[in-house]
């Protein structure tokens, strides 16, 4: 059987799906991940095929200069949020 996983390219979203993605795989099925070009490394160095589509992020930088329309306005209550998604947009808990 084949597996397409679809997501946005970002560190967090993709290493939620490997498990399940790895115990597929070692079942015998065929597994890959839809997701922005410029996510394809990470995908490929865990194993898994790649198909480029959607928003074009690479989790190189912080999100908020990729997409700037995203930063909170001054004032917003979202701060936590904002911390959490600046962080999570630089780290890689694991790469394979």
């Amino acid at each position: 059987m084949k597996f397409l996983f679809t997501l946005q390219p970002a560190y967090g979203h993709f290493h939620a799906m490997v498990p399940l993605a790895r115990a597929l795989a070692a079942q015998g099925h065929e597994v890959g991940f839809a997701t922005g070009k410029g996510f394809g490394p990470v995908v490929q160095r865990a194993g898994f095929s790649h198909f480029p589509c959607g928003f074009d992020f690479d989790g190189s930088k912080d999100i908020f200069e990729a997409l700037p329309q995203w930063k909170p306005s001054r004032g917003c209550r979202c701060r936590r949020v904002t911390a959490a998604l600046r962080l999570h947009s630089r780290t890689s808990p694991c790469d394979g």
